[in-house]
């Protein structure tokens, strides 16, 4: 995933397509949205590594939550 200043980004699919579309905050709480999806994302740092985790408001949605490892 490579995520803009702006909050755009872009990441891989599980099914070999593209994502793209933007961060947000939103009532204090950073939010995603995407073409196919919308949800809440975490940004969390332990033991040296910053991990992002999206998670898809629809439980029900095909790829569930996702983890992306930040890459020096």
């Amino acid at each position: 995933m490579v995520v803009g200043a702006d909050g755009s980004y872009k990441a891989p699919t599980t099914r070999g397509s593209t994502a793209e579309d933007r961060f947000y905050i939103q009532d204090g709480t950073l939010r995603y949205r995407s073409s196919r999806t919308t949800g809440i994302a975490r940004l969390s740092g332990d033991r040296g590594t910053t991990v992002l985790t999206v998670m898809p408001e629809d439980p029900n949605y095909r790829t569930g939550t996702a983890e992306y490892e930040r890459v020096k």
